[in-house]
């Protein structure tokens, strides 16, 4: 089966450059979570290539403020694991979370280093 990832992030304004340049277009949330703020797009990279679900946790319905922390981030990952259950009919191979992590500096780090988590077995 084609590798199959989920990419979350937190503002809209920062996943505009990369829903682009994937050529990603937008599908319905799951069933359970069409009332939510995140949204969701899809793209396959070519003829049995990678299939990269993107979520955005989306924007608050009253204020429309950015949906961040770790609530929304945790919401539009299960939402983001749902949309590839549904495309593919298995949860995602990877899960990135991707964006500026609060954009504060937490020496030695420094903006635009990379950071990177995992799960132990």
């Amino acid at each position: 089966a084609a590798p199959l990832i989920t990419i979350v992030m937190a503002m809209a304004a920062e996943a505009a450059p990369l829903q682009a340049a994937l050529g990603a277009a937008s599908i319905p949330r799951p069933a359970w979570a069409r009332a939510l703020p995140p949204t969701v797009w899809h793209t396959s990279q070519g003829p049995g290539g990678t299939e990269v679900v993107l979520v955005v946790n989306g924007t608050d319905p009253l204020t429309g403020v950015d949906c961040i922390g770790t609530t929304a981030a945790a919401l539009a990952t299960q939402v983001g694991i749902d949309a590839c259950r549904s495309i593919a009919g298995r949860p995602p191979d990877l899960i990135l979370s991707v964006g500026t992590a609060g954009g504060s500096p937490c020496p030695p780090a420094a903006a635009a280093d990379p950071s990177c988590s995992g799960a132990q077995d």
